[in-house]
């Protein structure tokens, strides 16, 4: 009891601090609040970021854990793949049926807008390839890609480029991607067990 006693004193007498001395104390706590309410903008800030970075990465992989697949060109759209590609003669002429060998296999992509507005513009990079600049309007549009990768790896990168709105890049998922980004990569694959035989 006695031990009791002395706790409700001690109580007591922290309940009678001085009014100059609280406000000494609040005035104290004032720079530790904000140090505290920017530790936890900060940390709020750098989680979304970690989360929309894992976000991003989940896009690259569908539900079963695998990669997006590009599709092959087949023998027969191989002139009008080639009409949507740029390059010299030279560069073109290892991916046509009449070259001696074995010709280099292409792969389809689709492009259109994410959501209707303005016109806006693409590039696509796979491997050294870069391809010309597309216009997207409402209608997608299918252009031709060298793989980016040698076709027996079965997979790569593929960059994109987009200005003027969001794009999607039809794969296997689709992929969705973000205007004024820089080049934004992304790897795919594709079925190098079925190679391309004359």
């Amino acid at each position: 009891m006695i031990i009791y006693g002395a706790d409700v004193h001690t109580y007591d007498q922290q309940r009678a601090v001085p009014e100059h001395a609280k406000a000494v104390r609040e005035e104290g706590a004032s720079p530790g609040l904000w140090a505290s309410i920017l530790a936890v903008l900060l940390f709020g800030t750098l989680s979304w970021l970690l989360l929309g970075s894992e976000m991003g990465l989940a896009t690259t992989e569908n539900s079963g854990g695998e990669k997006p697949e590009l599709a092959q060109v087949d023998d027969q759209e191989i002139a009008a793949a080639l009409n949507s590609m740029g390059g010299s003669r030279s560069f073109q002429a290892q991916f046509k049926q009449d070259q001696a060998g074995c010709p280099r296999p292409l792969a389809w992509v689709s492009l259109t807008r994410a959501k209707p507005g303005p016109p806006m513009t693409i590039r696509l990079r796979s491997g050294n390839y870069i391809s010309p600049t597309f216009n997207l309007a409402d209608v997608p549009i299918r252009v031709a890609i060298p793989y980016p990768a040698p076709y027996e790896v079965g997979h790569g990168t593929l960059s994109v480029m987009v200005a003027g709105g969001d794009a999607i890049v039809s794969l296997l998922p689709a992929w969705q991607v973000a205007a004024g980004t820089g080049m934004t990569p992304h790897e795919v694959t594709w079925p190098s067990r079925a190679r391309y035989r004359r």
